[in-house]
């Protein structure tokens, strides 16, 4: 019963105000130059996690070329993941989003502001448009672009097999594959649920996988065996 009441009562209203009033911040700020969105994402990645009570553990960044791109593969648990995700790795993260979020006042103006893309996964066509603009993203403003190749949150938290347009991504933008795992987010969050609650989180990183000369079926097999392994730790 507590824990319900400091989620309604607490953290979830403090959340949503913390949110909307650092996105109208970094919508102003962006207007003028864009240096302040990744100083700005992370802070509002680190206050979300601070609010619900999340104790970070993060392993494997010094795999990770912070002046290099990639394409993040990421098993996916909970709301809570992108957070973790945005304020530990060292890198301009941008997000492959459902087309809906970008419909939403402010909010959606300063996501496509910021370079996030949005993409229709009930049309493969329209799908396949978006991965190619998130392919120029990445040539122009040397981003990275988080995916979670399970299509949606694992609702008993195991990790599900992978679709293949992260793997497509890389092929087409020339970069490498970096793994992820995240852990524990789920307790913090369930899908599904709506109690938020305080716990101990990890941040898994694997080495990067290149993609010259791999099809995307062999890639997409190679990075959830990679994820799968970094779960198994």
């Amino acid at each position: 019963m507590f824990a319900y009441l400091r989620s309604v009562l607490f953290t979830i209203p403090y959340s949503f105000l913390t949110t909307a009033v650092l996105i109208w911040v970094s919508y102003v700020l962006v207007l003028f130059s864009r240096k302040y969105t990744d100083p700005m994402f992370r802070f509002w990645a680190g206050r979300i996690l601070s609010i619900c009570g999340a104790r970070a553990t993060v392993t494997g960044l010094e795999k990770i070329d912070s002046s290099r791109s990639y394409v993040i593969v990421s098993n996916h648990l909970s709301l809570y993941d992108s957070p973790l995700l945005v304020r530990y790795l060292p890198l301009s993260v941008r997000f492959l989003a459902k087309r809906e979020l970008f419909k939403i006042p402010v909010m959606g103006g300063y996501m496509g502001r910021t370079g996030h893309i949005p993409i229709d996964r009930s049309n493969p066509r329209a799908a396949l448009t978006s991965m190619v603009e998130a392919s120029r993203l990445v040539s122009e403003h040397g981003s990275s672009i988080l995916i979670y190749p399970e299509g949606t949150r694992s609702m008993d938290g195991k990790l599900q097999p992978f679709k293949d347009g992260a793997a497509l991504l890389a092929i087409k933008a020339g970069l490498p594959l970096l793994p992820v795992a995240v852990v524990g987010t789920e307790k913090i969050l369930p899908s599904k649920g709506v109690v938020i609650q305080s716990g101990d989180i990890q941040l898994r990183v694997g080495d990067p996988v290149e993609t010259a000369g791999r099809s995307r079926v062999e890639l997409t097999e190679i990075i959830h065996a990679k994820v799968a392994e970094l779960l198994a730790q």
